[in-house]
């Protein structure tokens, strides 16, 4: 199983507006006023399910900002107009000296702590829930689709009154807190030929808290989204959030048209961006989390693995048998039919971390093919058998002695 990582950033750019004209102009001499403006180097753009990066703005954010060690404002929305511009209800300006801290969010849930008196600098995002997945109607066929989940992103940043007499522009920089997950799949057995039409992550975590200490600001924007999915890395570690508490162990599971995947056609997209009737409904965004995979064999093994706790994926799939380059009649796994395909169980591990994409290849080849999830035997069930022999021969046998006279 092959994975790739990839960091989308969204910058913003804190700019200065006014309720009036004349306003404005007054304001603008010394840079007192402290108002949003988001800059891109594309035209904005909204993405089906919000998986923001520089070529796809938030149309919207709540900013909480703190000033020596007290709150300053809470969740003031700001929103993008026409001119490009966010602008919110209230008007707010820059102290006489020190620094301000503002913190930025997108699509949180949960409850937010922002009683920066008597912190130690830091606020904390507390009962985070990531969204479940969604039965949708798609080309006249229900499927389970991720259009329930939102891209969490988060920007905090600390600066003080320009003292030079413009305008007070604060770089913005948003974060992504969760991470992405897609899925592709090869064969590289020519024997087998494979239907997907569907992919769960199971036992996941779906639930926890997430900690934002004021030192971590997130000024530097790192990477732009590349089409063809290839990362550059980052020259230099970045401050971020810290998750921790994680709690509620969740199965999420994406639908699709049918995907068929032979040996000679390489590797081929089930939900990332690209696939062929695929679009961005079917993009997990998850928790960051390192879990443990669902223990096959050893200790109190449980050949159901919805009765462990360990993590594992289930792959939707018919299984046919190619004989001579010729893909037969004859099912491996699954049957004939609109519900003929059937889930395959398989043991893993993840080990996500935020603001990273991570593309998963399954791949058909020699080996079992993943377990039965739901085995009538007391040890797990191996999808696909290999025929193999054992050779034994019989001893030849006494058989009757025969005399042939001579005569």
């Amino acid at each position: 199983m092959r994975k790739k990582k990839y960091f989308l950033g969204a910058a913003a750019l804190l700019a200065l507006t006014a309720c009036s004209n004349d306003e404005t102009v007054d304001l603008n001499q010394d840079g007192n006023v402290i108002s949003f403006a988001v800059t891109a180097n594309n035209p904005s753009r909204a993405a089906a399910n919000e998986v923001f990066n520089n070529n796809a703005l938030p149309t919207d954010f709540q900013v909480w900002a703190a000033y020596d060690h007290d709150n300053y404002f809470s969740a003031e929305t700001y929103t993008k107009q026409t001119s490009g511009s966010y602008t919110s209800s209230q008007t707010h300006y820059w102290p006489n000296d020190g620094k301000v801290t503002f913190l930025a969010l997108r699509n949180q849930s949960g409850t937010l702590d922002w009683t920066p008196a008597g912190l130690t600098d830091i606020a904390k995002l507390t009962g985070f829930t990531v969204a479940g997945t969604a039965e949708e109607t798609v080309e006249g066929k229900n499927y389970y689709t991720a259009s329930k989940q939102t891209d969490f992103i988060y920007a905090l940043t600390s600066k003080g009154k320009p003292t030079d007499g413009t305008p007070g522009q604060v770089g913005l920089n948003f974060r992504h807190a969760l991470a992405q997950v897609v899925f592709k799949a090869k064969v590289t057995n020519p024997n087998l030929y494979v239907e997907i039409e569907g992919v769960s992550v199971c036992n996941a975590w779906s639930k926890a808290d997430l900690t934002f200490p004021y030192a971590n600001v997130t000024d530097d924007n790192f990477l732009k989204p590349n089409e063809d999915d290839v990362p550059t890395a980052p020259t230099n570690p970045f401050l971020q959030a810290t998750w921790d508490n994680l709690q509620d162990q969740t199965d999420y599971t994406l639908t699709f048209p049918s995907v068929s995947v032979a040996n000679s056609d390489g590797v081929v997209n089930l939900t990332a961006k690209g696939a062929a009737r695929q679009t961005d409904r079917y993009t997990l965004l998850l928790l960051p989390q390192n879990t443990n995979a669902w223990a096959v064999t050893g200790g109190s093994v449980q050949p159901n693995p919805a009765l462990q706790d360990g993590a594992y994926f289930l792959v939707k799939c018919k299984i046919r048998n190619v004989a001579n380059g010729t893909v037969s009649n004859v099912y491996l796994w699954g049957s004939d039919g609109e519900d003929g395909a059937k889930d395959v169980a398989v043991p893993a591990s993840f080990n996500w971390q935020q603001g990273k994409k991570y593309i998963i290849t399954f791949e058909f080849g020699n080996g079992n093919g993943g377990y039965n999830p739901e085995p009538s035997t007391p040890t797990p069930d191996p999808v696909l058998v290999p025929i193999s022999f054992t050779v034994s021969v019989d001893d030849f046998a006494k058989g009757d002695d025969q005399t042939v006279p001579m005569n």
